[in-house]
């Protein structure tokens, strides 16, 4: 995370971070606590009157969405319906999305 962060032009180190967990539950009730700072989508942090955006001119960190399936994909005609909906969902641009209103 700090590598991602340094590219965006931040110098932190290790100091910066004295409270880490790998569980972003955990990292988000530390944040909406007043603990740190998380890293959430826009949708979540702006519904939360607790938390603020700490540093709102920095562009939005693309983050990849990967959509996985069982074999039975191949064999089994409703999870390959809703597989090619989700497929097809994910792969519009949020603005898209936004546009009608999902």
């Amino acid at each position: 995370m700090m590598k991602g962060l340094r590219a965006l032009g931040l110098e932190l180190t290790t100091k910066n971070f004295p409270i880490i967990t790998d569980n972003h539950l955990v990292q988000w009730e530390l944040a909406k606590h007043g603990v740190g700072i998380c890293i959430v989508m826009d949708e979540v942090g702006d519904a939360e009157p607790r938390v603020r955006r700490v540093l709102p001119e920095l562009p939005p960190i693309p983050v990849p969405v990967w959509l996985a399936t069982h074999r039975e994909l191949h064999t089994s005609r409703r999870i390959r319906v809703v597989f090619d909906l989700l497929a097809n969902e994910l792969g519009r641009s949020p603005q898209a999305r936004n546009a009608i209103g999902a």
